[in-house]
């Protein structure tokens, strides 16, 4: 605190803006719920988007295995029939 507070207190006005400066940037960085409010207050609340899928799930075992299915599996699938 002694780089704010100078003995001979001449710049009061100064030492307390650099104080709240200091004090509200380290509220941002450890306060998540104080960051949010600042984001939504300089860009405007954050949009919810709702995501349909347009696909279809696999219905054979070779289009399950381009879907992670290792090949391994698909093959001892296909070999048991």
């Amino acid at each position: 605190m002694a780089i704010f507070w100078c003995s001979s207190c001449r710049h009061t006005f100064r030492n307390l803006v650099a104080l709240g400066l200091l004090t509200g940037g380290l509220v941002l960085i450890f306060s998540e719920s104080a960051r949010k409010a600042a984001l939504d207050a300089v860009f405007g609340e954050e949009e919810e988007f709702v995501y349909t899928s347009s696909t279809s799930a696999p219905t054979t075992p070779a289009q399950a295995q381009s879907n992670g299915t290792p090949v391994s599996e698909v093959q001892a699938t296909d070999s048991d029939n």
